[in-house]
């Protein structure tokens, strides 16, 4: 598995003495730009591959709507 994480974003300013505490401290689920699991890309430029990210939404927001209606 490996992960790729863009730090040039300005989120990371002045983070770069210690790497580490930049993606933990700085770091968002938006600063990764590439996921590899069991040798398959998962992220490419910050997106899902794998899934319909659109339908993921969707299906997101019909539960949300329904929650509300019954609540």
């Amino acid at each position: 598995d490996l992960t790729g994480i863009d730090v040039s974003d300005i989120s990371h300013a002045g983070s770069f003495h210690d790497p580490l505490a930049s993606v933990v401290m700085c770091g968002t689920c938006h600063n990764v730009s590439l996921t590899m699991v069991d040798g398959k890309v998962v992220v490419r430029d910050g997106r899902l591959v794998t899934v319909d990210e659109a339908e993921i939404v969707s299906h997101a927001n019909q539960a949300a709507r329904r929650m509300i209606q019954t609540a």
